[in-house]
C-alpha cells in the first residue's frame, strides 16, 4: 500500500524529536530511522495540520482509501490549582516541545519543576542545560513510589537536580505580576488502601519555594481539537476510540492507534 503520513510539526518523529531530549534520544538516530523509512516508498509531509488543513473528506476526496490516527499526546495535564495562569508558569510538554526547536525559552535562574515521572526528570535536565541556576523537582510521592525510573532519579541528583518528595501545589504565588514560588502542601499518602491515586494532604502543614519558573510535568493529555467536526468519536478519558485488536474506529476505514489509544507509553 503506498503511504502519506501528515505531520502537523515543522520536523518529522513526533514526541520522539520534541518531547524526548536529544541528551537522551540524539537526533540523529531519528533521522537514520525516518530515512530507512522514507527509502521503503513512506512520503512525509510536514507543516499539514488535521481538521485544518486537511479532513477525511478531503483525503477520501484525494483517493485516499484508509486513514490512521496517532496525533500522540503533545498536550500537558493542568493541575487546577489557583495562579496556574500567572506568567512564569509554564507546560512541561510545551516547554521539550520548544526547547527541541529551538524556540526562545525564557527561565529564570531558580525554577521548580512539579511532577515525578520521566517526563518532568527531562523537564528538569533540560532546564539545566538551559542555564538555570537551581532546579528542584516537587512531587506527590515518597522517592520509592515515585513513577520516574530509579536509574532517571539518579541522573538528576548527579546533575544537581533537588528532588523534595510528599508536597503537593496548593496555589501559586505572584510578586509585582510575575510567579515568585508555589505554596505546597504537605502529602501525606498518595495512594489509598486499594492502591488507586488518591492523594491525602495536610492544609495545616504548608511549605513555600521560592522561583522564578515553575514547569508543570504532572501528566500528557491529547489534543483532540479536530475530532468533533469529523465526528471521531473520543473516550471518556481523553483518547480516541477503536477496538483493541484491529484498531478500526467506528467509522469505516478510520484506525486509531499510539499513545492518543492507548495512553502514555515507552518509545521502545
Amino acid at each position: 500500500y503506498p503511504v502519506t503520513v501528515f505531520e502537523k510539526l515543522p520536523v518529522v518523529g513526533g514526541m520522539m524529536a520534541v518531547g524526548i531530549p536529544a541528551y537522551r534520544l540524539p537526533r540523529d538516530i531519528i533521522e537514520t530511522e525516518v530515512k530507512t523509512i522514507e527509502a521503503l516508498g513512506v512520503t512525509i509531509k510536514t507543516g499539514v495540520c488535521f481538521g485544518e488543513d486537511i479532513t477525511l473528506d478531503s483525503l477520501r476526496a484525494d483517493g485516499f482509501e484508509a486513514v490512521f490516527m496517532a496525533t500522540g499526546l503533545h498536550l500537558s495535564r493542568g493541575l487546577n490549582v489557583e495562579g496556574e495562569d500567572f506568567p512564569g508558569v509554564v507546560e512541561g510538554v510545551e516547554f521539550l516541545r520548544n526547547a527541541a526547536l529551538g524556540r526562545d525559552v525564557a527561565l529564570g535562574s531558580r525554577v521548580i519543576v512539579i511532577g515525578g515521572g520521566n517526563v518532568a526528570i527531562d523537564v528538569a535536565l533540560s532546564a539545566k542545560r538551559l542555564g538555570a541556576k537551581e532546579v528542584s523537582l516537587v512531587c506527590l510521592e515518597k522517592r520509592e513510589e515515585m513513577p520516574a525510573w530509579d536509574y532517571e532519579i539518579e541522573e538528576a541528583l548527579e546533575e544537581g537536580v533537588s528532588i523534595i518528595n510528599s508536597l503537593g501545589p496548593r496555589k501559586f504565588l505572584r510578586k509585582d505580576g510575575q510567579f515568585s514560588g508555589v505554596e505546597f502542601k504537605q502529602c501525606t499518602a498518595v495512594f489509598d488502601e486499594k492502591g488507586a491515586f488518591n492523594p491525602n494532604d495536610d492544609e495545616t502543614n504548608l511549605t513555600v519555594l521560592d522561583g522564578d519558573t515553575v514547569i508543570v510535568a504532572i501528566g500528557q493529555a491529547a489534543d483532540l481539537s479536530f475530532a468533533q467536526k469529523d465526528g471521531i468519536v473520543i473516550t471518556p478519558r481523553g483518547g480516541l476510540e477503536a477496538d483493541p485488536v484491529t484498531l478500526a474506529t467506528p467509522i469505516p476505514g478510520l484506525f486509531a492507534g499510539g499513545d492518543v489509544f492507548y495512553g502514555p507509553k515507552s518509545v521502545v
